[in-house]
């Protein structure tokens, strides 16, 4: 019996003994790993802190082309707005000889083609004799606006030689087609409407202006800041039918030039003339494309600096397979 009890004591003490052993073992293999780890996270730590340099320079071109690639089409040059007018007939003349004196404008007055003939040739004659700025216009365009928008245009050609009118396109009848015919007929430089207040280039190569008929003024300060930050050239367009239905009086027409005259005089926005203003669309085109050719140049040294520093980190980061 006594001797069964010693047996039973060696086999624990042996077993704890054997479960010592165990934890001792099992306890340096996780101090073995630990150490490991972290002999592993100390290392790519190393790794990454080696790169670092090369990833923040790759940051700081990116970041860099992609400012250069926005001021691309963020244009310098303060924006320039024209005021243009559709007479109802003749004697709405009264108010715009009162607006052009008050404000130190040259209107452009925007012959309706949808209008009756002998009616627009008043307008045409009356512009031309104050030396206003003719431009034709048509809500909608078919083989009626057209043949009266032509008749204006030699009636023009007759009074006066040196002027071409330009032809505002109404949003609703802006596609291809009609730019197309309106070219077809001699309208080279076009207004046509663009939400965002854009000037630019037509497929053609010719220049556009964009307009906009300002009906709320509830708005008017807010469209006045528009047209300043669009950096554009834009015609501010006031339609007599609708002073004369009450949808706008001539005070709103007043206000909306008073804001822009607070403009000018901050140097925000300046007033020009059609040639001016289609001329300095053109020319801004010049000089984006200029810009556009440098970026495109200089992009392609830096990509190719980019690659170099990819090459590197790719080989910092290779060492840690052999590690």
């Amino acid at each position: 019996m006594r001797e069964g009890k010693e047996n039973v004591q060696m086999k624990s003490k042996a077993l704890s003994i054997v479960v010592l052993l165990l934890a001792v073992v099992l306890f340096g293999l996780l101090f073995v790993n630990h150490r490991q780890e972290q002999r592993q996270t100390a290392y790519m730590q190393q790794l990454q802190k080696e790169a670092m340099p090369y990833e923040q320079e790759i940051n700081d071109i990116r970041l860099e082309l992609a400012q250069k690639q926005r001021a691309i089409n963020i244009e310098e040059d303060t924006s320039g707005i024209l005021f243009g007018f559709v007479p109802a007939s003749a004697d709405d003349f009264t108010e715009i000889d009162k607006l052009a004196a008050e404000h130190s404008i040259t209107p452009v007055i925007l012959l309706d083609c949808s209008q009756e003939k002998e009616q627009l040739a008043q307008i045409l004659e009356k512009a031309v004799a104050k030396d206003y700025e003719v431009a034709l216009a048509g809500l909608q365009i078919d083989e009626s606006i057209l043949q009266t928008a032509d008749e204006m245009k030699d009636l023009l050609a007759q009074i006066d030689d040196t002027k071409s009118p330009a032809f505002l396109l109404r949003g609703n009848v802006n596609t291809e087609e009609t730019r197309n015919l309106l070219n077809e007929h001699g309208y080279t430089e076009l207004i046509l409407y663009d939400a965002s207040l854009q000037a630019g280039m037509q497929e053609n190569g010719k220049p556009y202006i964009c307009y906009g008929f300002f009906k709320q003024p509830v708005y008017y300060a807010d469209y006045i800041s528009q047209v300043v930050t669009a950096h554009t050239m834009m015609l501010a367009s006031f339609s007599f039918s609708t002073i004369q239905n009450g949808t706008l009086q001539i005070s709103d027409v007043e206000r909306f030039m008073t804001l822009a005259d607070d403009r000018k005089a901050a140097n925000e926005l300046r007033y020009v003339d059609l040639n001016s203003a289609f001329q300095a669309v053109a020319d801004q085109n010049t000089t984006q494309q200029e810009r556009q050719e440098s970026y495109e140049k200089y992009e392609a040294e830096q990509e190719k600096r980019i690659q170099e520093l990819e090459e590197e980190i790719s080989a910092i980061y290779s060492r840690w397979d052999e590690y």
